[in-house]
């Protein structure tokens, strides 16, 4: 996990800019904008300290498939699965110019849904972008559950979160490339 945040900080010393000082976008409006959440999304809880690799969100993307085939629900359209890591003091916190980490992994059933448009935190009144420091597209192999019950195609992505988030009501959305706006992922 020091590897990643590592990661982030570089990532983040190299690409911030005062850009950064404009997160306030308008919500959107029109006939596509959203309701203030409409849909259930995972609630953030505790911190929590744990390893991250490719391995283990491959093993919790594939219990959450065991638990739906168990279930006998059938497949999704699109799931999610994500971590935040925090920073691990006040030095981290300054260096990670107060923002958290948020792994993401998206999988689906339809290819033209990736590469995500944009991950954001809505607000009551506004939506602040995160930046996507890497994300990168996988085949999910055809031999795990996960293929059949959530589909072929995955994007894994490292993004900034404001801690600050922790401290209004919101909810982390994703943007799809087609066919879904507005998909919750944590409030």
């Amino acid at each position: 996990m020091r590897a990643i945040q590592a990661l982030a900080i570089a990532s983040m010393l190299a690409t911030v800019s005062s850009s950064l000082a404009q997160n306030n976008v308008p919500v959107r409006s029109g006939n596509n904008a959203p309701r203030p959440f409409q849909e259930k999304a995972s609630e953030i809880g505790e911190p929590i300290t744990v390893v991250t690799s490719p391995q283990s969100l491959i093993a919790g993307m594939e219990a959450w498939a065991r638990e739906r085939d168990k279930a006998n629900t059938g497949p999704l359209e699109r799931q999610f699965y994500f971590l935040i890591s925090h920073p691990h003091d006040a030095a981290e916190f300054a260096a990670l110019a107060r923002y958290s980490l948020l792994v993401l992994t998206v999988v689906t059933q339809k290819p033209e849904e990736l590469p995500l448009k944009r991950v954001y935190l809505r607000t009551a009144d506004r939506e602040i972008p995160l930046l996507r420091i890497a994300s990168w597209r996988r085949n999910v192999d055809q031999a795990l559950l996960t293929h059949k019950t959530y589909g072929a195609y995955r994007e894994d992505g490292f993004y900034l979160l404001p801690t600050s988030a922790y401290l209004r009501s919101g909810q982390v959305q994703a943007d799809f490339a087609a066919d879904r706006l507005g998909f919750p992922l944590a409030s």
